[in-house]
């Protein structure tokens, strides 16, 4: 993919507005009249709105527009939905067999709340009060309607230089344990990549680098 560098001020106005994607073009070289002239090319343009046939959900009430495909024509209400934000990060992937374009799959929203249109069965909707939503739980593989499943790591130990970490690996899920010793600045570092397991069950994870007594934050992720 294109990195795109930020931030950047302002916001994008919530009853529509038009976004275009630029790229750069090579240069003009000597002898061309305008040498040194970077051309831009327009790879992409949207108009948005908040009015149908685009999804209203996203028109200011916290939800945001987010692409379905990301190689799929832009300007096309079709090819977004409204869901969560998901700022720096990829945007939520519409799943096969997912009618009402949630990124929820129907299967799923049956297996857990009986029906598609169930109101527990939003992507946004956290009916088991656990902190997580339903899309989360999904990507997750976790159960939505049970407090208790959930990706968390569930018990820090410490003892000395070395911190062990347990969380709950949910079958066919791969992981990543990452860390770092400082959330105002710095990025995450991968600690420890995690292979599926044949069944759910604990993992547990050391960190022999940490200094003792010292601050060090970690999280857990899965693809």
């Amino acid at each position: 993919g294109v990195p795109l560098y930020g931030p950047y001020g302002g916001n994008l106005n919530n009853t529509g507005e038009s976004i275009e994607l630029f790229k750069t073009d090579p240069p003009q070289l000597p002898p061309h009249p305008d040498a040194g002239f970077v051309p831009y090319v327009l790879v992409d343009q949207i108009n948005y709105s908040a009015l149908s046939p685009w999804p209203a959900g996203a028109a200011g009430t916290g939800n945001s527009l987010q692409r379905k495909v990301g190689t799929d024509f832009g300007d096309d209400p079709a090819n977004w939905i409204a869901t969560a934000p998901t700022a720096g990060s990829p945007n939520a992937v519409t799943t096969p067999g997912d009618t009402d374009g949630d990124g929820l799959p129907d299967a799923w929203e049956i297996q857990y709340f009986g029906a598609i249109d169930n109101s527990d069965a939003t992507p946004n909707a956290d009916p088991d009060g656990d902190g997580f939503t339903n899309l989360q739980e999904y990507l997750a593989g976790t159960d939505p309607k049970d407090p208790n499943s959930s990706l968390k790591i569930d018990s820090v130990t410490i003892a000395g230089s070395q911190t062990s970490l347990r969380f709950t690996a949910v079958a066919g899920k791969t992981y990543t344990v990452l860390y770092r010793d400082d959330l105002s600045q710095g990025a995450w570092l991968i600690l420890k990549n995690v292979s599926a397991q044949a069944a759910t069950g604990p993992i547990d994870v050391t960190d022999s680098g940490s200094a003792a007594g010292g601050t060090r934050f970690y999280r857990v992720a899965t693809p």
